[in-house]
């Protein structure tokens, strides 16, 4: 069963429902006068209660603690300049001069009215061969609008392509704005082959300022928000009710149940194995046999006709008797 709760809080009155249709309630959160949090509510305002993920976005289920599940309804989430990549591709094994290659990454950048904001740009890549040793070449990284102090590796392959060298490398950035950030940067995939040097693939974990474009759970119960960037964040895991007697729960109005001494104590489960499952967007189908509802509706209209008649036959014999005398 879903686990609501009485106040946003969590501090109101538990109770339990297999009802699972929920309805969005807009709250100002920090007072500002602006509805900018959605809290996922039953038709009686119950707040759906939920595990919340922690800033990695991992969710810890074994825990007690539940809060009510909630996205931020704001229109849009800051950007993120990249820390991190890995690149892909090659290097052209027959050249004699200098090689460039490229990828996407996000940094802040400063627009003409002054203001700074995190937006795609290039991390450019210039590959020099050694003009004294076989397949040894010097790798220079540049930016720009930002300057990298430590932009220069010495990179050595063996004769089959591979990268011998250590192929990784963190790049302390300053940008154009006047902050700076270090760059983690494994270009340890970069093979030495005959042909085009170019960066094939770049997996990166930057982004820029994103527009809210939906909301999701999966098989698991968990809540997602997705932004037009591409980026998803992991915010709630639904929690679950089990009762070990859940027919001696009490009935409360609103489909509604709440916990009582013969139903005993509740255990918390969430959706992620064979004895739980989650299914958003499902409606459930009907719990008895609709045939043998059926069966016992068209029995009790029989004899309800057949009691009809008895009456009716029963009252005609008795005017018929009357008007004799």
């Amino acid at each position: 069963m879903f686990v609501l709760n009485s106040a946003m809080d969590g501090s109101g009155k538990t109770v339990f429902s297999r009802d699972g249709e929920f309805g969005i309630k807009a709250v100002d959160s920090n007072g500002d006068g602006t509805e900018d949090t959605g809290y996922l509510v039953d038709g009686n305002g119950n707040y759906l209660q939920g595990w919340s993920a922690g800033s990695d976005g991992t969710i810890d289920t074994t825990s007690s603690t539940l809060s009510s599940v909630h996205y931020a309804a704001a229109t849009t989430i800051p950007g993120v300049a990249t820390s991190a990549i890995t690149l892909y591709g090659s290097v052209d094994a027959t050249a004699t001069t200098d090689q460039q290659t490229a990828a996407a990454i996000y940094g802040p950048q400063v627009a003409s009215d002054g203001t700074s904001s995190i937006t795609s740009g290039s991390l450019s890549m210039l590959w020099s061969p050694s003009a004294d040793t076989a397949n040894a070449w010097n790798l220079t990284f540049s930016l720009p609008d930002a300057t990298i102090s430590n932009a220069s590796s010495a990179v050595t392959f063996d004769g089959t392509g591979a990268m011998t060298s250590t192929g990784t490398t963190t790049l302390d950035v300053t940008w154009a704005d006047g902050t700076t950030s270090q760059m983690a940067v494994d270009y340890s995939n970069i093979t030495l082959t005959a042909g085009t040097s170019s960066v094939d693939y770049a997996q990166q974990d930057g982004y820029s300022a994103g527009n809210l474009s939906g909301v999701s759970f999966d098989s698991n119960g968990k809540m997602s928000t997705t932004y037009d960037n591409g980026h998803t964040i992991t915010g709630y895991q639904v929690a679950l009710a089990d009762f070990v007697a859940p027919n001696s729960l009490q009935e409360m109005s609103g489909n509604v149940f709440a916990q009582t001494t013969d139903s005993g104590a509740y255990t918390l489960k969430a959706a992620n194995s064979s004895s739980v499952s989650f299914v958003a967007g499902a409606v459930e189908a009907s719990t008895v046999d609709l045939n043998d509802q059926f069966t016992k509706m068209v029995m009790t209209q029989t004899a309800y006709s057949s009691a009809s008649k008895v009456f009716t036959v029963a009252d005609e014999m008795v005017q018929t008797i009357y008007n004799l005398k």
